[in-house]
């Protein structure tokens, strides 16, 4: 019935992921191109309760236990030292400088106000998903120093509490423009 199909396409997609990490694991990539690759080719194929199932279990299990492991590689001892702290503060400025200006430029090239270019630019801040995986796999295959790590890791958590409050506060100045599809008929 339509409760065993459903059944079997989670298992599918579970199973094609622990071979698909299997597989690239014994030729050298690390898991997590294992997981976006598949996620890219089975993302036209699966649809609705089995999307809905997978990012269920996804966010509810495999996405903590990622953060976890992340955390576990971050030593904040690391911290004493003033150099650390300075390198630290140093890559959150000069991420928030460049993304936000950034993104202001692109804005404000394209058309936008200055408090719509500047909102633009603020809401590219945060660096979650792609910072941590990218640390991760540094610190797996030893690329990168922990005080660096740390750094990466203390990154995305401050982008993560800082873009929402620059996001609020920008947002009652900037005039959102919902007419677009009420205009496309005219």
């Amino acid at each position: 019935g339509e409760k065993e199909q459903f059944e079997n396409e989670i298992r599918f997609v579970f199973v094609t992921l622990l071979a698909t990490v299997i597989l690239f694991e014994s030729i050298g990539l690390h898991a997590l191109v294992a997981g976006f690759v598949l996620g890219m080719s089975l993302g036209d194929s699966i649809k609705d309760k089995v999307e809905e199932k997978v990012k269920t279990i996804s966010y509810g299990f495999f996405i903590p236990i990622f953060f976890l492991v992340i955390g576990l590689q971050s030593y904040l001892s690391i911290f004493f030292s003033t150099a650390n702290v300075t390198l630290t503060l140093c890559i959150i400025a000069a991420l928030l400088i460049s993304k936000i200006f950034s993104g202001y430029l692109s804005g404000r090239m394209t058309g936008f106000s200055s408090t719509e270019s500047l909102f633009m630019g603020v809401s590219t801040t945060p660096q979650v998903s792609t910072t941590l995986a990218a640390a991760f796999t540094a610190a797996e295959i030893g690329l990168l120093k922990p005080e660096l790590i740390t750094a990466l890791i203390i990154l995305s958590t401050a982008t993560t509490f800082i873009a929402p409050i620059g996001i609020d506060l920008l947002a009652s100045k900037v005039k959102i423009q919902t007419t677009f599809f009420e205009d496309e008929g005219e």
